[in-house]
């Protein structure tokens, strides 16, 4: 209560009053006498409790000796809140931060999780408290003083995105966190190993990258935390282990890795990764993933670091390294095995040892196969007895455990071993890999296959950049994770200069919608190559990756791939890469006409295969079960002939298929609808098993009941391949073909078939401009950038011509430009030199511009010119005295007006 007397009292006059509530005496049980114009206040030290109704009385009292009333100028009333609830301790919510100018910012630790990933829960107020009101994801206990602290924080399914928070580490009371099956990229935070209560960390299903630290590793070796998912990284292999410059060796590449869940040994795979050499066979068999998957590739790598050999040997025998190590040891000698570069300065006992456990890793079956715990085991008994006659070995490999399947960092376990790693590349000459819509000025290169993908600001200079929902690219390689989208204009096109007269080349587009415009609408547009309709991409299901590919041979320098907008969705682009192949290569391939590839399978293999198995880098895909089928293999190397027009890797020809309990072989192709009804079928064939005297393979090849081979039976070549493909293209009216090999009367096994390749001819229903029209109308887009609908061919076809072109149009001959009008462009500087190029242009209109210079007389000397028009220019000097002449004799109109910068002649009609 506030008091303060606002009369002027006299002598005899007096104001003082006792002070109640609930009749218990305040102000120390003294009476009170406000002072004049002096405010002053009474108040309750502590709460009053103990009443029984609902009413609190505050009473003023007059005293016996006073002559005035008491008075009250202002009160105040608070009741006590409840505090049955601690708040948070300090640490888990509030934590400081000390920047170079030792300012110290506080920063809320789960609020700062909060905001770092836009986590959308039911997370106000305290993490904690009061209890009934925890966050989502949270469990709370109290220590001795009360204060809550967190323990659980279970942020699976949660979408989080972006790398792991440091904030995490700031949660020191906490326990178990699972921050599995979200979309986390990036390293792991080594500072989590510095939690000491953390007994579990679930990182399972995110993109993480990187080695695993250490400390955590040491930590989960020592049982004092439980390190989720137990990793099979499923590519292994000499490139992914990097040193650093002590040597210690990290795992790299976790893109492939998959996580073994804790309960079972095996986890069930849709489609089998890795590197061709290093690959579990039984994975490959069974797409099972086991704890000894990678077991299989790190005894490759054993015997690579061993040998010096790649683990597929460039032999003529192509001989897996694993093979060509048996096969030397069956002479019993190890001398065979031990890569030459050792120069005979080893242990034979560890050498010994260590072949042993490298062939007892890569057994076939992974139940005969070692875990790595024990691999780590006998590889430090090696050790010890190296270190124990020689101290100076210096190079230190990676740890494993049994936790993890394969995890690499620096340990006091680490092991060591003199050995040389073996590593290899091949080139791409003339490769062109554009990643559409990565930024400008950037590349990268992809690991695994040895390619580097640019970016395609170069090549073309419209559309928008977008990212595909992480949803969606998580799932792709790399160059999936950008497309470039195409909302405005009809027609925007890719323009490929890098071509070379006299090649034949590859072309493969790319397309992964991924949501990218959130507007989850899938769409449909027009695929063109040059001027003709390449594919008409109908795209479905937004999480499938589309390729569409072709094999052409051009006639000009360069090459337009131009996307349609047909009004059902905006074009987009993910991809588009350009391979030479020799001109020799593909037969059936004419300038007059290219081939689109429907499809190109790799028969009874078990993985698919591009480059750098395949010098060309054509993708073959495996072919689906079918039951009726049987598989062939070989390790041996298929050789083709010098003359050989398809060049199909060897690889792929190691493995075949042929008809169980039949003399048939079939194969029915249901062809796309928008494709021209004519097809080609290439097919390849060598024979996989040493002949003998008594068995034949012979067979007749079909097409639609048509023979091919020249109507000729075919028996394939022991080890050698060999094509039979149509000449000229199988067309009709069905809506399936039919390929079918029928086993002959004299053959005693069935046929067989290594591999298919199936194109349909591109229509060439429109002719391309006149190349140097195309040149000269380039060059004069790029020297004034030219900001129109001007991509692709100037004039074909006929509905997307340049605005301000004509062109003329017939049946046998290329368009030709015939009027370009430029009129009111905002062109500036010179009159380009190309326009004199446009040898049948018959009226060109360069009014209203600012155009500078001299008039080129080269103009005077294009026949067909009708019509010049320069209005509204800075032109200089003389009129050339060629033009003159030409407007004289009436076969040109010249029209521009007088200015102070030109010195016209007279002998011209101004019109």
């Amino acid at each position: 209560m506030h008091f303060c007397e606002l009369q002027s009292l006299p002598q005899d006059a007096s104001r003082q009053f006792f002070v109640f509530v609930n009749d218990s005496l305040l102000n120390e049980g003294k009476s009170f006498r406000p002072e004049f114009l002096y405010p002053r206040s009474i108040y309750n030290k502590d709460p009053i409790t103990g009443f029984s109704d609902r009413y609190i009385n505050i009473s003023l009292g007059q005293t016996s000796n006073s002559t005035l009333p008491p008075i009250l100028n202002a009160i105040e009333v608070f009741s006590a809140m409840r505090n049955t609830n601690n708040a948070t301790d300090a640490r888990d919510v509030h934590i400081y931060v000390l920047l170079f100018t030792t300012l110290a910012i506080p920063v809320d630790a789960m609020m700062g999780i909060k905001e770092f990933y836009q986590v959308k829960k039911n997370w106000n107020g305290d993490p904690c408290a009061p209890k009934i009101y925890m966050w989502d994801g949270l469990n709370c206990s109290s220590n001795a003083s009360g204060t809550p602290r967190i323990t659980t924080l279970n942020l699976s399914h949660s979408r989080l995105a972006g790398e792991i928070s440091t904030f995490f580490a700031n949660l020191r009371s906490i326990q178990y966190l699972d921050l599995s099956h979200n979309n986390l990229t990036g390293l792991i935070p080594a500072a989590l190993a510095s939690i000491a209560s953390l007994r579990l960390l679930d990182l399972r299903n995110n993109q993480l990258n990187g080695s695993v630290p250490s400390a955590l590793l040491e930590r989960s070796e020592n049982g004092l935390l439980t390190l989720r998912p137990t990793l099979i990284h499923r590519d292994i292999k000499s490139k992914n282990i990097l040193l650093n410059d002590k040597f210690e060796a990290m795992i790299s590449d976790l893109g492939l890795s998959r996580a073994l869940q804790s309960d079972v040994q095996t986890h069930a795979s849709t489609r089998v990764v890795g590197t061709l050499g290093y690959l579990d066979p039984e994975f490959h068999r069974r797409y099972q993933l086991t704890k000894k998957t990678d077991a299989y590739s790190f005894g490759v790598v054993i015997l690579e670091l061993i040998t010096g050999q790649r683990p597929i040997l460039q032999s003529p025998e192509r001989y897996h390294i694993v093979e060509w190590v048996k096969t030397r040891l069956s002479q019993g000698s190890i001398d065979e095995v031990l890569d030459v570069q050792l120069q005979g300065v080893y242990d034979a006992n560890s050498a010994w040892k260590c072949i042993d456990i490298a062939i007892k890793c890569t057994a076939q079956a992974s139940v005969e196969r070692p875990t790595i715990a024990n691999v780590v085991v006998e590889l430090t008994e090696i050790l010890q007895l190296e270190m124990a006659e020689n101290q100076n070995q210096n190079v230190e490999v990676n740890h494993m455990n049994e936790n993890n399947s394969f995890e690499a960092g620096q340990n006091s376990n680490t092991w060591k071993l003199m050995v040389k790693t073996t590593t290899y590349t091949m080139p791409c000459t003339g490769f062109l890999y554009i990643d559409c819509g990565l930024p400008a000025n950037t590349s990268y290169t992809d690991l695994l296959a040895g390619i580097t993908y640019i970016s395609d600001d170069q090549f073309i200079d419209t559309g928008k950049s977008y990212n595909v929902s992480s949803r969606y690219a998580n799932n792709h390689a790399r160059q999936y994770y950008t497309v470039r989208s195409f909302p405005d204009g009809d027609r925007n096109c890719y323009i490929l200069n890098t071509i070379k007269s006299g090649m034949k080349y590859l072309i493969r587009a790319a397309f992964l919608y991924g949501n990218y415009d959130l507007k989850n609408t899938t769409p449909q547009f027009d695929l063109y190559l040059d001027v003709n309709l390449w594919k008409t991409m109908n795209v479905t299901d937004p999480s499938r990756k589309y390729l569409v590919e072709a094999i052409i041979e051009p006639t000009a320098h360069r090459v337009s791939v131009c996307l349609v907008n047909t009004g059902q969705g905006t074009p987009f682009i993910s991809g588009l890469d350009l391979r030479p192949i020799e001109s020799s290569l593909y037969p059936m391939v004419k300038a007059s006409g290219s081939l689109v590839l429907l499809t190109r399978l790799n028969l009874g293999g078990t993985y698919e295969i591009r480059f750098p198995f395949d010098a060309y880098d054509r993708y073959w895909l495996l072919d689906e079960d079918t039951p009726s089928w049987m598989k062939l293999s070989t390790n041996s190397s298929i050789q083709y002939l010098a003359d050989d027009p398809f060049q199909v890797p060897s690889v792929v020809m190691q493995s075949a298929v042929y008809p169980a309990n039949s003399t048939k072989l079939e194969l029915i192709l249901k062809p796309d609808s928008g494709d021209l009804n004519e097809y080609f079928a290439v097919m390849h064939f060598s024979e996989l098993q040493s002949p003998s005297q008594n068995d034949s393979r012979q067979f007749f090849v079909s097409l639609n009941g048509a023979l091919l081979n020249e109507a000729q039976s075919l028996t394939p070549e022991f080890l050698i391949s060999q094509s039979v493909y149509s000449k000229n293209p199988c067309t009709g009216t069905s809506d399936y073909y039919n390929i079918s090999l029928s086993q002959t009367s004299n053959s005693t096994l069935p046929p067989m078939l290594n591999a298919i390749e199936v194109f349909s001819a591109m229509t060439n229903i429109n002719i391309a401009s006149h190349i140097r029209d195309v040149d000269a109308m380039m060059a004069i887009k790029k020297w004034y950038q030219v900001k129109k609908n001007w991509n692709g061919d100037p004039c074909a076809p006929k509905l997307y011509v340049w605005d301000g072109l004509n062109c003329t149009f017939n049946a046998s001959a290329s368009p030709r430009v015939i009027t370009v009008n430029l009129s009111n462009s905002e062109l500036t500087g010179e009159i380009n030199t190309y326009f004199a190029n446009l040898g049948a242009v018959q009226y060109l209109d360069l009014s209203h511009n600012n155009l500078t210079g001299p008039i080129p007389a080269g103009l005077a000397y294009l026949p067909s010119l009708k019509l010049l028009d320069l209005r509204n220019n800075q032109l200089n000097g003389s009129v050339p005295s060629s033009l003159l002449t030409r407007s004289q004799n009436g076969s040109l109109t010249l029209r521009f007006i007088q200015c102070k910068n030109y010195a016209f002649q007279l002998s011209y009609k101004q019109m």
